[in-house]
């Protein structure tokens, strides 16, 4: 078959066609592009819708907190912009003794804008004080609180400062200018009432000052607690130094001060050999004077430890009353067939009492205290134990140290049955006890022998035989220093004795022994103070 030849207008309509054909293909491809199109312009548009709601429904919350939340903030933010802004300062809350009286209070002043802190006599260190408000170069308060700075004034200043209100004074733009206040009210502070009398504390504190000062005592402190609810009555700290100088040296010695308790820790280990079986009550122990112990190193000088006078044969409640050194190093460290207590046991029944563990007063830094021990003194002198510093624990040497009133506290425990309380000085706070698990008759027999101490007049204690109260005690006597240059003076006691309701106790610290009547001076001071109170309020004692 011969092939059609091409003519020219077949040629067009090839061509034609192929156009068409492309113009179609065009179309379609257009078509279909247009339809992507739009479905990507539905999707962008659902996105950009819901970032925009998120971003209103954000805006409306935000708005919604400073007209309803925040309005009292930028409210006061925005008069403090357009006015003259003011404080007023909340008043303190008084600070009461337990019978109402008031200790601390706020005085008007015409110079100033807040009431000026004062406090009842020069007695009641503990209560602290505070720091008053503070201007710029302008007038403007940049601290405009009064705060607490130390003791009651700074435990418990989140209840005595209050809440500063404002007052202003705003002018407004329009045919004449008119001044409007708006207030925010101040809430003053809540008043506070402490454990403490103020009557008792009074007389405690001016006998302790008058023979802190004769005798040439650095220190002075006493303490009365409420042995069943920790209260304390009263607690009374003097310095012999410049009054302003006090908080710099440390100024709740009560609290914060440690010191070289003495003889007074005597009972607490004597209780412990009852409770130990390391000695009956009635068992004897031989005091010439001193007690002479081998020296393994040096056989032809052995270490010598002295007892204050020779006492002869004494039995526990003796040793007690006289305070015989001798009968304690027998029943703390052991002597030839006499076993002892022993250091582990002597730590362990100190701690039982509270020694070297603070009670959790929050009024001043509180020291822990130290009981000596292998473990410390390894520590402290990277050297052994030794007999010898048994002996010297369980007389309350060889740095044995407490707080005042950590031994008050332990004190209480000899004259309440056995609990450990913990000291209060609000009222109102809750009392927590631990039961110290010792028999009941062995608390008895150490509590006669604080009572001989006084009623026979074997030891020192027997100033405290005062007509119209029943006292029982122990005093002691520390020495201090590389030469045994200095002495503490300390009493322990609880009265009444037949029904015991108070512990108390009283050190003198650090002076040169001058006289006997140095040795004793803690006793002095009680039987001073304690005479005060009957005489001129009896009731205190009852």
């Amino acid at each position: 078959m011969k092939k059609r030849p091409i003519r020219k207008q077949d040629s067009k309509f090839q061509l034609h066609e192929v156009i068409k054909h492309r113009k179609i293909e065009s179309l379609k491809t257009t078509t279909a592009d247009s339809k992507i199109t739009v479905q990507l312009s539905k999707k962008n548009y659902f996105i950009i819708f819901s970032v925009f709601a998120l971003i209103l429904c954000i805006f409306l919350i935000k708005i919604a907190n400073i007209q309803i939340s925040g309005h009292s903030d930028y409210r006061k933010q925005s008069i403090k912009n357009i006015s003259n802004r003011k404080i007023l300062f909340a008043n303190r809350g008084l600070i009461l003794d337990r019978n109402g009286k008031i200790l601390a209070y706020n005085e008007d002043t015409d110079d100033r804008d807040y009431g000026i802190r004062k406090y009842y006599e020069e007695n009641l260190f503990i209560l602290g004080d505070v720091r008053y408000p503070k201007k710029d170069g302008n007038g403007n308060y940049y601290v405009s609180d009064i705060e607490g700075l130390y003791g009651i004034e700074k435990r418990f200043d989140n209840y005595l400062k209050g809440e500063n209100g404002f007052f202003v004074n705003q002018n407004f733009a329009e045919k004449q200018k008119k001044l409007t206040h708006f207030v925010d009210e101040a809430k003053d502070g809540e008043d506070i009432q402490l454990t403490i009398d103020s009557v008792m504390q009074k007389s405690v504190y001016e006998n302790i000052k008058k023979n802190a000062n004769k005798f040439g005592f650095k220190s002075a402190t006493a303490i009365i607690m409420d042995i069943n609810t920790g209260e304390i009555l009263v607690n009374a700290d003097y310095v012999n130094k410049n009054i302003n100088k006090i908080p710099d040296y440390g100024l709740y010695r009560s609290i914060s001060g440690l010191f070289t308790p003495g003889s007074t820790v005597k009972p607490f280990f004597a209780l412990a050999a009852l409770e130990e079986d390391i000695i009956s009550p009635q068992e004897t122990v031989y005091s010439s004077g001193k007690l002479l112990l081998e020296n393994k190193y040096d056989p032809e000088n052995p270490s010598v430890f002295l007892d204050w006078k020779a006492h002869g044969l004494v039995n526990l409640r003796e040793a007690i009353a006289s305070s015989s050194n001798i009968y304690f190093y027998h029943i703390g460290g052991g002597y030839k067939n006499r076993k002892g207590l022993g250091i582990d046991k002597l730590f362990r029944y100190a701690t039982l009492f509270g020694f070297g563990i603070p009670t959790n007063t929050d009024i001043a830094v509180e020291p822990t205290g130290v009981v000596p021990n292998p473990k410390w003194k390894q520590e402290n002198f990277n050297d052994f134990w030794r007999v010898g510093d048994t002996y010297n624990t369980v007389i309350g040497q060889y740095n044995f140290l407490v707080t005042p009133l950590q031994i008050v506290r332990a004190t209480a425990v000899l004259a309440n049955g056995g609990f450990l309380v913990e000291p209060k000085i609000l009222k109102l706070m809750e009392t927590e006890k631990v039961k110290v698990v010792v028999e009941d008759k062995n608390l008895e027999i150490i509590k006669k022998g604080m009572r001989d101490s006084v009623i026979k007049g074997i030891g020192t204690a027997k100033r405290l035989n005062i007509d119209g109260l029943k006292i029982a005690a122990k005093t002691g006597t520390a020495q201090l220093g590389k030469n045994n240059e200095f002495i503490n003076s300390t009493l322990i006691g609880f009265y009444p004795y037949d029904e015991p309701k108070y512990a108390f106790t009283v050190v003198f610290e650090k002076a040169i022994p001058t006289s006997n009547q140095t040795q004793v001076l803690a006793t002095i001071s009680a039987h001073d103070f304690f005479n005060s109170i009957l005489e001129k309020a009896p009731e205190k004692l009852k």
